[in-house]
């Protein structure tokens, strides 16, 4: 008996031992396993940095044969060959991590390199070939306060500005360089000559050092003719500088805008816009009689915007679209003071900025002036219920041809959504109304309900992703009945739950291009 309980107790010990063992391996294996999940975390980290790399390198090169081809320059032979992206990653299949990294590094800063060698040659290369821009009589003096103005030939060569005694004269009076000279527009002054038909000269000191001249214009058409190409050629030299000074990439999209001879529109949607891209701009917008757009949404502008105010001040501008710029209400009422001498405006877009009730006062103030408005789009701020409301009720009056209120997201509940049905059943003009994402509930779903009855000429509204449930749904479907005008009606997202009294919606007439079912 004695001899089989020590066999037991040798059994039990051994299967102890392995149990233990086991425990350990388990222990070992987990280990092994969270340490792989790190890496792979890791790793997943380390090839999303390495995607950044290749698509930089690619934006890299596509600008460095953009400028190629553009200035129809001849390149090193290694430099000749089109981008090949699948070669970059078959070659980077070879190589370790670290060697994957170290490569794309180097390539990257080669052709960073390269591409700034070929802005400078670019620009030698536009200068020897001596191309003329502009040419013709001016009248000029080196002094301000001497009366006589001189007649002279003046040439826009390449980075300077020539004048000679007359177009066959080939001996240069003088010149200045436009690479690092100041252009300041005076006061008009009048021709002190009696025997002369010019009764005034419109004055701009162009100046570089200590030297500088001043040229007398007889005209302001005269004068818009020179002071473009004259601008433009020095905001394009500035950018460069600037942009060489700061580090940054020298952006092709800017200095397109800035060569353009004659400009309809800016659309540089979410390009990041260092002061310098944004001085460039400010430089040669107002001088483009032409320009009816501007679209810089999404680049980052933040106090950056205050520079764009005088400029967009002394445009004809048909839209304006400066959305998710993170403005501040501040400078948002300090832009719309400055467009409202603009009496051709038609769209507004600040949506997504930082604007809160603040704004509100300056808006009702200044745009009344614009009677052609069309599009205020205020979505994604901060308005809530008393600065919607303000806002509305300030419009009220005004002699607006307002097609389109969007004030999606702005955290109006129904005490704003009423606001918003007075404005709309007394408003004569507005077709489109947008308060998606708010937090209007059936309250407010039936305020905007009676409203439509009294106002047939609303098309399309969208109250997405709010907080209405049947009896708000309801409202709004039974207004539909006498307002035959009305095309779309947007309740996604809302909190419509499954009943009988919701079968009205589910007849002949209507669509459903957003329906979603959920069980409850």
């Amino acid at each position: 008996m004695t001899k089989e309980v020590d066999q037991l107790k040798k059994k039990v010990a051994k299967e102890m031992e392995r149990r233990k063992a086991k425990s350990k391996a388990m222990l070992d294996l987990q280990k092994e396993v969270q340490g792989l999940r790190k890496k792979a975390i890791v790793d997943g980290k380390a090839r999303n940095g390495l995607d950044v790399l290749k698509m930089n390198l690619q934006e890299h090169l596509e600008d460095l044969y953009h400028w190629r081809d553009l200035h129809e320059m001849d390149l090193e032979e290694d430099n000749k060959l089109p981008f090949d992206l699948n070669a970059v990653v078959k070659e980077l299949s070879t190589k370790r991590f670290e060697e994957q990294l170290e490569f794309l590094g180097t390539r990257l800063k080669e052709e960073n390199t390269n591409l700034e060698r070929i802005l400078k040659l670019s620009d030698s290369q536009y200068e020897m070939k001596q191309t003329v821009d502009k040419e013709g009589w001016l009248h000029m003096k080196a002094n301000k306060k001497v009366k006589d103005w001189k007649k002279q030939w003046f040439v826009l060569r390449g980075s300077n500005l020539l004048y000679y005694k007359d177009p066959k004269d080939e001996k240069v009076q003088g010149q200045l360089s436009l690479m690092d000279c100041q252009m300041i527009a005076l006061k008009a002054e009048k021709n002190e000559d009696e025997k002369s038909p010019i009764k005034k000269f419109f004055i701009v000191k162009i100046g570089q050092g200590d030297k500088s001249i001043y040229l007398g214009f007889t005209s302001l058409k005269e004068k818009a003719s020179w002071m473009l190409p004259l601008r433009s050629k020095n905001a394009h030299f500035a950018y460069l500088a600037a942009a060489e000074a700061a580090k940054n990439r020298p952006d092709t999209r800017i200095l397109s805008t800035l060569q353009c001879k004659e400009l309809k529109t800016v659309h540089l949607e979410g390009l990041i816009l260092p002061a310098e891209a944004v001085d460039a701009l400010v430089a040669v917008i107002p001088l483009h009689e032409t320009l009816e757009t501007i679209s810089l949404a999404d680049s980052n502008l933040g106090e950056l915007v205050k520079p764009l105010l005088e400029a967009v001040s002394k445009t004809k501008l048909r839209a304006i679209n400066l959305a998710k710029n993170q403005i501040s209400s501040e400078n948002a009422a300090a832009l719309v003071k400055a467009l409202a001498t603009n009496e051709g405006l038609q769209e507004i877009h600040l949506e997504n900025n930082n604007l809160d009730k603040e704004v509100i006062q300056t808006l009702i103030e200044e745009i009344p002036k614009l009677e052609k408005l069309r599009v205020l789009d205020l979505s994604d701020n901060k308005l809530g219920d008393s600065g919607s409301s303000k806002l509305v009720d300030g419009l009220q009056s005004a002699t607006l041809g307002l097609a389109a209120l969007q004030l999606g997201g702005n955290g109006i509940g129904d005490a704003g959504a009423a606001s918003i049905a007075n404005f709309i059943s007394k408003n004569k003009t507005v077709s489109k109304i947008v308060l998606r994402d708010n937090k209007i509930s059936d309250e407010g779903a039936i305020a905007l309900a009676s409203a439509l009855k009294e106002n047939d000429l609303i098309d399309e509204l969208d109250l997405a992703n709010n907080r209405i449930g049947n009896k708000g749904a309801i409202a709004i479907k039974k207004a539909l009945k006498s307002h035959k005008s009305m095309l779309s009606v947007n309740l996604s997202g809302n909190k419509l739950a499954g009943g009988s009294e919701l079968n009205e919606f589910f007849v002949e007439g209507y669509s459903f291009p957003e329906l979603s079912l959920q069980r409850i």
